[in-house]
């Protein structure tokens, strides 16, 4: 069925399952996570590709900063 006269076309994606409600589809990715942590909710940890942090910046002008900094006033500002 096609809603709203909308055309179907071929994807590249490639679907795993349909386990989440609604019949609806799992895709697969190429997503490196981290099995040895977790965020709260069990969420996982993804891998970032290293060439982030040759970058001075991340979008939006937030700074990329080491977890081992003597002032952190100046990074309060970037906080969500």
């Amino acid at each position: 069925m096609i809603l709203n006269n909308r055309p179907i076309s071929a994807s590249h994606q490639h679907i795993v399952n349909y386990s989440l409600p609604g019949h609806r589809p799992v895709f697969a990715n190429e997503l490196a996570i981290r099995e040895e942590l977790t965020l709260p909710g069990g969420r996982p940890v993804m891998v970032s590709d290293p060439k982030l942090m040759e970058s001075s910046g991340l979008p939006g002008g937030r700074p990329i900063a080491s977890n081992d900094i003597s002032d952190s006033e100046p990074l309060m500002g970037f906080l969500d």
